[in-house]
């Protein structure tokens, strides 16, 4: 059967993939055409616990941290004009980037999320404890304790260096330069 404008235009945009990528409009349309099944459905979530944990699990990354790994077919894949494959190469393509893509995420995540959340958790604890117990105290008593070297320091410059530096300063000072053109 072949289609037209007219029922491109009438084809609604799919939703957003299980992921979070948008699908390209014109796959999309061609796509819905030959009857496949896409993986394109929205992340519900987890039932409604509490308003804070629903939040975080609908918008998991609301300071855009890993924007630059968002990697979509499009921004891999791209043939220029006059150098195209089938069309059917191209959408089943497309499909099997995003669902590899999208699978194979979800199936390291759930094997390595775990550990690595634990790994990360300990570090991130000890690391914080290391601020708060030990290195804030040290830089407290380095302040502490030099701060009479920085006493002892200004009052030098004040006492020798001042005076040297104020007399040359009006010593200089009253020296003027002015050129003039030789005349002839």
């Amino acid at each position: 059967m072949k289609h037209t404008a007219s029922t491109y235009r009438s084809y609604t945009e799919p939703t957003i993939m299980s992921n979070g990528e948008k699908i390209d409009s014109e796959i999309g349309r061609r796509l819905s055409q030959h009857d496949l099944t896409v993986p394109y459905t929205e992340d519900t979530g987890p039932k409604k616990h509490n308003q804070n944990v629903m939040a975080t699990m609908t918008e998991r990354d609301p300071y855009q941290v890993n924007d630059d790994v968002r990697v979509g077919f499009d921004d891999v894949f791209a043939e220029p004009d006059g150098m195209h494959s089938f069309d059917f190469v191209w959408e089943y393509s497309f499909l099997t980037f995003s669902s590899s893509k999208l699978w194979c995420y979800k199936i390291i995540t759930a094997v390595c999320s775990l550990p690595f959340s634990l790994c990360w958790g300990i570090q991130f604890a000890f690391l914080t404890f290391c601020h708060i117990w030990y290195v804030m105290p040290c830089l407290k008593m380095w302040v502490v304790s030099l701060d009479w070297v920085g006493k002892s320091w200004s009052h030098c410059v004040r006492t020798f260096a001042d005076p040297v530096f104020e007399s040359a300063g009006r010593f200089l000072g009253n020296i003027r330069v002015s050129t003039s053109s030789p005349t002839e």
